[in-house]
This record gives structure tokens, sequence and C-alpha cells, in this order.
């Protein structure tokens, strides 16, 4: 890595990064703290941004980059704590998780030293239908990943494969909730968001939060049908405290268009303008979202088909 005007506290840093990459944000400063102990520095809490921006500048052009994600949850929503924390006006301090993000390399080289490529291949799936998911649930059970083996060029058993997502969730490649749904975990928001924005088309990646701008997979959409943006709980908590809008359109925000678990499951539920004139099987969750006849720009074709061999399940 560049070493020009890094000092021995940032070489300390970055090498702990380097050993564990993801970690709360909380920990990262600690062992910042500790590290300038050791070198002699006092340091305050409020120089550890500037800190890591100086080591973001220096490693950015090799494609390496220190980011940083607020942890959205996982598993069902509790609506009724929601409007408790709102209507009392507390604020919710949201947990934070940092990581040194590798920007140039695809999910394969990610996860190569790890996994063999039939694993590879089926994790890619997995991440592929999570992202495309219908309704803005972006999660599957367990059932939804041992199906996609069906679509591997190379097979896979079944035990195989559920020792997979055992290993995936505990090597933080995977959440899984408490009622069995699997969905992107901190650490594969993390280190897969270059891939996300480089392979999927804007409108087929999940929308982002009108309050702190980063992605929402837990939460709600904006029921303005104009208006792209979702937020996240403890956004929705901070946010809209005393005004019940969303920061981005300013147009009223309501809980009726669910993200996650607790989204209306089914095909082609989400309505935009034509879309569909059966109003009868549809979903009360109208709002033009993902739907399961946009692909992403990475393989349409290979996800049509695969869609249409999981649905004859």
């Amino acid at each position: 890595m560049p070493s020009a005007d890094l000092t021995e506290l940032h070489h300390l840093f970055i090498h702990a990064m380097l050993l564990r990459r993801v970690a709360p944000y909380e920990q990262w400063m600690e062992v910042w703290k500790k590290s300038a102990a050791v070198t002699g520095k006092r340091v305050s809490e409020s120089e550890f941004a500037p800190f890591y921006g100086e080591i973001n500048d220096r490693i950015a052009p090799i494609g390496f980059s220190i980011d940083v994600l607020s942890d959205e949850g996982i598993g069902p929503i509790d609506l009724e704590q929601i409007q408790n924390e709102t209507s009392h006006g507390r604020r919710v301090k949201t947990k934070r998780w940092m990581a040194l993000v590798n920007t140039r390399s695809d999910e394969t080289a990610k996860l190569g030293t790890e996994f063999g490529s039939n694993e590879i291949s089926l994790y890619k799936k997995i991440v592929d239908r999570i992202i495309l998911s219908t309704n803005y649930r972006y999660c599957l059970t367990h059932h939804d990943c041992l199906r996609l083996t069906s679509t591997l060029e190379a097979n896979i058993k079944k035990s195989e494969a559920e020792k997979l997502l055992t290993v995936l969730v505990e090597k933080g490649w995977l959440s899984k909730s408490s009622t069995g749904y699997y969905s992107l975990s901190i650490r594969s928001k993390l280190e897969l968001k270059s891939y996300i924005d480089e392979n999927y088309n804007e409108e087929d990646r999940p929308p982002t939060c009108a309050a702190c701008r980063e992605i929402v997979m837990r939460g709600f959409k904006c029921p303005n049908s104009e208006c792209p943006k979702a937020m996240h709980v403890t956004c929705i908590i901070n946010q809209t405290r005393q005004a019940h809008i969303c920061p981005s359109c300013k147009s009223p925000f309501s809980y009726s268009i669910k993200i996650g678990e607790d989204a209306p499951k089914g095909r082609n539920q989400t309505l935009t303008n034509g879309d569909n004139d059966d109003a009868a099987n549809t979903s009360t969750q109208r709002s033009g979202g993902p739907s399961s006849q946009r692909r992403s720009k990475r393989n349409r074709d290979q996800s049509t088909v695969e869609e249409d061999e999981l649905s004859d399940d």
C-alpha cells in the first residue's frame, strides 16, 4: 500500500483491518485508540473519521476503501415499536459497521480463498435472487436456496448445499433471521457494494434511504409512486419524530409498503401504470417495486430461465 504521509499509527490500523476486515464501528475506534497508545500519540474520538479518511485517500487508487454501513437488522419489523418510538420523540442510536473493502475484485475473487467454484456459483445465484426479489422482499427461504442448486452447471448435493448455507452464515456472507429467511449480511453489503452497482440496473437495485442514503433491504418504501426513496426502521424513528413526511419528496410517509421479510410473497404483486389489469390478483403493496420481469444487466436471459425453472417446482 502507498506509504507516503502515512504514520506508524496509520500502518498499525491498516494491518489490523487486513486481519479482521469487518467489525462494529466502535470496535475499530477502540483498535485505533489502543494503536495510538502504542505509538505514544494522544487522540480524541472526533479525530477518528478524519484519520481513516486519510487512509482512504491513499488506498483508493489501488482499489481499497474503508467503508461504513448502518445495521438495518434482520427479520420481521415491530411496527408497534416504531409507532411508540416516533410518538415519544425518542432518538434511536444506529449500530454501524466498518470494513476494509476491495473495490476492484468481483465477488468470485472475494470468496475464492474460502470456497470452491461450485460453492461460489451457488452463492452468486443466492445473491442474485435476493437482489432481484419481487415486492422488495430481499430474502429467501431455506428451500428457495436449495432449489437454486438445480440451476448450477455442476451438480451439488443437497447435504453439501445445506452445509454451505451454514458456513456462509457463520462466516458472515449471509444473515439468517429467527424465522429462517436468508438475506444479505453486513459483510456482503459492504464487500459487494461496487459489484451490485456495476452489475445491476438502477431500477433493479434496492432503493436508497431518504435519510442516510444507504441501501434499504429492511424498512419501508415511500408511498409516493413518483419517489424512489425508502427508509430504514431507525431512520424512520429518527427522521419522522416530529413530522411524518419523506425527507426526499416531502410527501406524507406511511408504513403501507414494506421492505424485507414482511413484504408480500408471490410474483408480480407490485403494480405500475399499465402493468396489470387484474387488480384482484395483486397485493395491496402496489407502489412500482422491483418486478420479476426486470433483470440485472449482468445476465438477463439466464435469470429469466432460472426463475421459470424454480416456479415450476
